[in-house]
């Protein structure tokens, strides 16, 4: 949108320009015409004026020769070459000739004997052209002027129809942005209850594992309490059992000698061992027979689900059995 209007502003100001320089032009092109317009009098105010000068020297006839509207607005003062100015055309081509005989000729001050007049006339004839340069100078410039203006302008509108399009461009680009802002804001939302429920669960979680783990101390430390009492229960069994032992002993050193109860203890934990070896022999050849019935029960079950895939009758059977015989 800036762009836009600093293009704009630029156009706007071009313009102004190009109006100003049109303005300008027209005016010189006004001063030109109003000046080749005076050129057309001025012999006719100047031969005023020179007769004012030579009034006093000339005779009394040729007095009504130095009176301006004498010569203007009646044949009294005899006629004057006042041939009107072309057009600023004509001026603009350079026909120069035309202003030379604008003005009276010299034959003619000649005639009238105005020679002081003549000398003023080209002077004043010689300002003219030069301001009538001057002014067909700042005419080619001002149009030179014009045309590189018109030419920037130009040059500008065709800036400004690529911007249009660039900005075109940009605002299809924009909306696509501004819906794809849209669609990520949705997700952004979805992502965010999702996130907030995950954070509600975690929480949760936590608090799970918060109580496992005050669970978890309180088991060990009744735990602890148990191995602690376990231990206590041990050393005293322990220390039971020492004393039995002792008492063991006392008895056995009064009424049997410690070599004989030596001996029958060992007896005793032969026989227990023979004991072991033999309910051990036994379980063995039971399992060994639970196997073999196993292994039995599985070749019967074999030979039924063949008989059911090759099912055979009575009379097939024992002709079957004919044919082995």
């Amino acid at each position: 949108m800036s762009n836009s209007s600093t293009l704009a502003a630029r156009e706007a100001a071009l313009v102004e320009q190009n109006n100003a320089l049109n303005a300008t032009s027209a005016k010189a092109q006004d001063e030109a015409d109003l000046i080749l317009r005076r050129g057309s009098r001025p012999v006719v105010g100047f031969n005023g004026a020179v007769g004012l000068m030579e009034a006093e020297s000339m005779p009394s006839d040729t007095v009504a020769l130095s009176e301006p509207k004498a010569s203007l607005d009646s044949p009294k003062g005899g006629p004057l070459p006042t041939k009107r100015n072309q057009s600023i055309s004509n001026i603009r081509s350079g026909s120069r000739a035309d202003v030379l005989q604008q003005s009276p000729s010299k034959a003619g001050l000649r005639k009238e004997g105005s020679v002081a007049g003549l000398s003023a006339l080209d002077a004043r004839q010689r300002d003219q052209f030069a301001t009538l340069t001057q002014l067909e100078e700042q005419i080619a410039y001002l149009v030179e002027a014009n045309k590189t203006m018109e030419r920037a302008t130009e040059k500008m509108v065709d800036q400004m129809d690529q911007m249009k399009g660039e900005y075109a461009v940009l605002t299809r680009k924009l909306e696509q942005t501004q819906v794809q802002m849209e669609k990520q804001k949705g997700a952004q939302t979805t992502l965010e209850s999702t996130f907030k429920a995950s954070e509600g669960e975690l929480a949760g979680v936590h608090t799970t594992l918060d109580d496992a783990r005050r669970h978890e101390k309180h088991a060990a430390q009744s735990a602890k309490a148990v191995q602690i009492r376990l231990d206590r229960v041990t050393s005293e069994v322990e220390k039971v059992r020492q004393e039995l032992k002792d008492v063991k002993e006392q008895k056995g050193g009064a009424a049997v000698p410690r070599v004989e109860f030596d001996r029958v203890l060992k007896e005793v934990q032969m026989l227990e061992k023979q004991k072991v070896l033999i309910m051990m022999a036994e379980l063995m050849t039971v399992y060994k027979k639970q196997a073999k019935l196993i292994d039995i029960l599985k070749r019967q079950k074999i030979h039924l689900e063949a008989a059911k895939d090759i099912p055979f009758t009575e009379d097939e059977f024992a002709k079957t059995l004919d044919w082995g015989s």
